[in-house]
């Protein structure tokens, strides 16, 4: 059983009680909360109705593109203990595996969790014998960082984001 200490309390995180489901309707209130607060970036706007308009927009924005893009994408709510606490993005049915969206909320982050989610796709992906793939924002570098740590590389250096690859 794995376990790391959380920062926020005494309890450890044990890892066996991580969960995965598809996303469904009824989780759009827990969705739009986790991609509201992982838009760090937007914090410098002090008008919070601004800021959560912008926000909205972005939403609905990301969920058009990803639809249009990757219309046979799964959108996966990650749990601990059964409550929402993440979420990710992602398309199996290419020759890789293509993470399209992670995040969690803000209290669960640097916690392992998603280096955990992701070494899980990893595994898996090396068992169809497929590698993987995602975009990452420049300005992200800790997420940028993470990918490099479990062997991620860059392979294509666009404007604000890098494509990167992996495969064992």
């Amino acid at each position: 059983m794995k376990r790391i200490t959380c920062d926020f309390s005494d309890d450890l995180i044990n890892f066996d009680e991580i969960s995965l489901r598809l996303a469904t309707k009824e989780d759009q209130a827990v969705l739009y909360r986790i991609f509201e607060e992982s838009r760090m970036e937007l914090s410098f706007i002090e008008d919070e109705n601004v800021r959560k308009s912008i926000v909205q927009q972005q939403y609905e924005l990301d969920n058009v593109q990803t639809k249009k893009m990757f219309p046979r994408a799964e959108k996966i709510i990650v749990q601990y203990k059964g409550k929402p606490i993440g979420r990710y993005t992602i398309d199996k049915t290419n020759i890789n595996y293509r993470l399209i969206w992670i995040g969690f909320l803000h209290t669960w982050r640097s916690k392992g969790i998603g280096k955990y989610i992701i070494q899980s796709m990893m595994k898996e992906a090396t068992h169809y014998l497929k590698g993987m793939e995602l975009e990452v924002a420049k300005f992200n570098i800790a997420a940028y960082q993470l990918y490099k740590k479990l062997g991620f590389k860059i392979v294509m250096d666009k404007e604000a984001t890098f494509e990167m690859y992996w495969r064992k």
